[in-house]
């Protein structure tokens, strides 16, 4: 829950608010936890929004540029509440999260970015941790690819933006919805069960024509295995593959932001409530995040590589109780293949 009470949204229905939750609604950015929030002063409110909507969708600077590095500045910022939003406008327009996830890590060496949108993209993470290096040449440079008005837009975009987040950030806000959800995993396992479930409705001790399983087949062929075991391992391989590159990311992301996930799934609360005082400490917030999800590749790698390691051994673990489950798909009639499921005898059915 966040720091401070929110406004119900009954409440906001009947308020001067209403327009501007819808409005927001159609862009997703913010959601209406923020105008919970903010509904305690409702004309300051309406300021903010008209600044944070403006800047976003408003202007010559490419949308969908704005937005990676909303998201960008937001994950320096550790925010979770702007961080898990996505602006259906650059959805729209054909931003995809791959795209989002590259601006976030070392957008200077993909080439898909070009050398305007790396200029922009270094701009938004320098403004906060070497603005010492934000000098005549840094500029000159932007003016190569931005007129100067377009510069302009940039750096306000990036200074109101990363300040809204930091302040989202200390009321301990999170978003209304989470529809990055991922339902890859629950749709394998539901898959497997009712697969399993199938199997075992189906087996027939007994066998023979006058059986009660009217699906038993004595066929030799060796193409539903090969099948089975070729769907299996692609949901298997893919579920291991985004489920470790997504906590990779929170797990190797720098000195500050790794120890405070740590904290967090230990405890259930981040560094300051812990009793570990300010999670900044005594540092000042250019410098927190120089030190907060800039892991280097290779520690993003190592962390990536144990969870995958770890979820190929739950993997296993899970496929060998199926295995005893179904007595490792013993066979126990002669005249029966091994290529169906339907074929022998399953442990919980079986008597001896």
């Amino acid at each position: 829950m966040p720091h401070i009470e929110t406004v119900p949204l009954e409440s906001l229905a009947q308020s001067s608010l209403r327009s501007l939750v819808d409005q927001a609604r159609d862009l997703k950015v913010p959601d209406a936890l923020f105008f919970q929030i903010m509904a305690h002063a409702p004309g300051y409110s309406e300021a903010l929004f008209d600044a944070l909507y403006r800047s976003h969708v408003d202007g010559n600077v490419d949308h969908k540029l704005k937005e990676i590095i909303r998201v960008r500045l937001a994950r320096q910022a550790q925010d979770p509440y702007f961080s898990n939003l996505r602006s259906q406008m650059a959805k729209d327009a054909g931003l995809t999260e791959e795209r989002i996830e590259a601006g976030c890590g070392e957008f200077e060496k993909d080439k898909k970015f070009t050398k305007a949108e790396k200029w922009a993209l270094k701009y938004s993470e320098i403004m906060y941790t070497e603005p010492n290096t934000v000098f005549v040449d840094f500029y000159e440079e932007g003016k190569k690819h931005y007129s100067e008005a377009e510069i302009m837009e940039l750096g306000a975009f990036i200074a109101f933006h990363y300040g809204m987040q930091v302040f989202m950030r200390t009321l301990n806000a999170f978003p209304i919805q989470d529809e990055g959800g991922n339902l890859l995993t629950s749709a394998v396992v539901a898959g497997y069960v009712t697969y399993l479930t199938y199997v075992s409705v189906s087996s027939n001790p007994n066998g023979g024509e006058d059986g009660c399983n009217p699906l038993y087949s004595e066929s030799t062929k060796e193409g539903p295995i090969i099948l089975g075991l070729g769907l299996v391992l692609v949901s298997t391989s893919v579920t291991i593959y985004f489920s470790s590159r997504s906590i990779a990311g929170l797990a190797a992301g720098g000195g500050a932001g790794g120890d405070n996930l740590s904290t967090i799934l230990t405890t259930g609360k981040p560094d300051a409530e812990a009793g570990g005082g300010d999670p900044f400490g005594s540092i000042t917030a250019g410098e927190h995040i120089s030190q907060v999800g800039t892991g280097s590749a290779e520690e993003v790698a190592e962390a990536g590589n144990q969870v995958a390691t770890f979820n190929t051994a739950m993997m296993l673990i899970a496929m060998y109780w199926c295995m005893v489950l179904t007595d490792w798909g013993n066979v126990h009639r002669d005249e029966a293949s091994d290529s169906s499921p339907t074929a022998g005898r399953i442990v919980m059915v079986r008597s001896r």
